[in-house]
């Protein structure tokens, strides 16, 4: 939080910060989105998440390639994907990737990736089988409840990612 505010009082008074301060805040320059350190630090073979999809809602594991000197855009490949390409992306759908998770909690938030469709949904943890190893899940939109057993926690369920 200390270098957001840093970075918003040197921009006010003129002074610029490597890379932009702000995704499309335009005008408004004291929402402060995210900040383009992270994207001046990637390279070449490391893993991210990609919302190939533009729409900010599903993010998948992706592997950086290349990227241009400005590092606004990348070159990335999907990782767990059957036809994966070399993709190029900006920077604005790249994020770090989720520190994994395996310990939840009853009622607690989460993201889960609904094997039907492979999308990425809030959920919340509705149950906990210590006998079978699962975990009960709820898509919050659809009220659709899942199992999912502790060795696919990893790759069904991770914590609420804070965009803000």
């Amino acid at each position: 939080m200390l270098l957001f505010s840093l970075a918003a009082k040197l921009k006010c008074i003129g002074v610029h910060t490597y890379g932009s301060i702000c995704d499309g805040a335009g005008e408004n320059r004291v929402y402060i989105k995210s900040f383009d350190w992270y994207a001046s630090k990637w390279s070449f073979s490391d893993l991210v998440e990609v919302n190939f999809n533009k729409d900010k809602k599903s993010f998948y594991a992706a592997k950086i390639i290349k990227s241009n000197f400005e590092r606004t855009k990348f070159i990335v490949c999907q990782l767990d994907c059957d036809d994966s390409k070399e993709i190029e992306i900006e920077r604005n759908y790249i994020h770090l990737p989720i520190s994994l998770k395996l310990e939840w909690n009853i009622n607690e938030s989460c993201e889960f990736k609904n094997p039907r469709d492979n999308q990425w949904y809030l959920g919340k943890i509705t149950d906990s089988d210590p006998v079978e190893s699962t975990l009960s899940v709820e898509i919050k939109s659809t009220k659709e409840g899942w199992k999912v057993f502790s060795y696919h926690i990893s790759r069904f369920l991770h914590p609420v990612y804070n965009n803000s």
